[in-house]
């Protein structure tokens, strides 16, 4: 499976960690770390926190997500300070994606994809219907919608296609 481990990609709090530790590291930190949703309305989405002791103990939880060396290296660097990293969310739905529509490539079923990659089943065939097979063009399934054999815009040319997204992001310009 396709991993997202370009430093440029990460959001520039995430950046800093990954100056530190290394990009895989700070990917997989930032995956183990709980997550705050604050109140609706508020208009911010899930929030990271972290805090780095000044001191690090063996048993500190931050030695159990990523391990001595590269808690002691971020200790070393970040001390006592309440940190707020982006939480890579775009960045793990990519990575979501990119990896059911290769899992679908290579033959597993859909249902168990969803299972596995914790999602339903609609979002598996929504995402298999709108991306070609690399060898034919095609997607496997029914006929004529998710999990159909056909791509999906082979009827459709490219200018109309290029229009409709520019009415819809004038639409959303006027609101």
């Amino acid at each position: 499976m396709t991993r997202p481990t370009n430093y440029w990609d990460l959001p520039p709090s995430v950046q800093e960690i990954a100056g530190v530790i290394g990009v895989e590291k700070a990917l997989e930190l930032i995956g183990k770390l709980p997550r705050c949703i604050p109140k609706s309305g508020t208009g911010q989405g899930v929030r990271v926190m972290l805090y780095v002791p000044r001191t690090l103990r063996a048993d500190h939880p931050l030695v159990h997500m990523i391990g001595w060396h590269a808690a002691s290296a971020l200790v070393e660097a970040f001390g006592g300070e309440v940190m707020k990293p982006g939480s890579c969310r775009d960045l793990y739905r990519t990575f979501r994606d990119r990896s059911i529509v290769e899992l679908a490539a290579d033959g597993m079923p859909l249902d168990h994809i969803a299972e596995v990659m914790g999602v339903g089943l609609r979002t598996v065939r929504n995402l298999v219907w709108k991306t070609p097979r690399l060898t034919d063009g095609k997607v496997p399934g029914g006929k004529g919608g998710p999990g159909s054999t056909e791509w999906p815009h082979s009827s459709v040319n490219q200018e109309s296609i290029s229009s409709h997204a520019h009415r819809k992001q004038a639409v959303a310009y006027r609101d």
